[in-house]
């Protein structure tokens, strides 16, 4: 997106948030994985940066909209029915928790944890304290069978 479009989605934002008498803030976050987030103690609803450098406007805006709603509604209300009602009523597309597309994204994480069985991956910013994972798709419990192959990728 181009610095005109960020700003046209934040004042966008800023705009339904006054209409609402919200007292929330917009600002830019430094997530990979997860493209917003609404902190309800600082009062702020981040949308990353990652995401607004690689993702289009629309799907910037519907993620802007996911985490407005959050902020409309009380705290621990999560996912659930009141939330979903308030999407519908800003016109978010298809409210949903996660990302707006489905497909595989390439965050560039240095850490990678594979399952040889499956072929789930996780990626990790951060070097993982342990090693010894195993696959939440093919064992909800530790199971050594299921143990995922720790890659260093740089």
């Amino acid at each position: 997106m181009t610095k005109t479009e960020i700003d046209k989605l934040f004042e966008v934002g800023k705009k339904i948030l006054d209409y609402y008498g919200s007292p929330f803030d917009i600002k830019i976050g430094n997530a990979k994985r997860s493209w917003g987030c609404c902190n309800y103690i600082q009062r702020t609803i981040k949308i990353s940066s990652w995401a607004l450098q690689n993702e289009s406007y629309e799907e910037c805006y519907q993620t802007l909209i996911h985490e407005i709603a959050h902020a409309l509604n009380r705290i621990g209300e999560g996912h659930g029915y009141e939330w979903k009602t308030t999407c519908q009523m800003l016109g978010l597309l298809n409210p949903q928790r996660g990302r707006a597309t489905e497909k595989e994204i390439d965050y560039g994480a240095k850490y990678l944890l594979v399952c040889k069985s499956c072929g789930w991956k996780r990626e990790r910013f951060r070097r993982p304290k342990r090693t010894n994972y195993s696959c939440p798709i093919c064992d909800a419990k530790y199971n050594p069978k299921y143990k995922l192959e720790f890659i260093e990728r740089r």
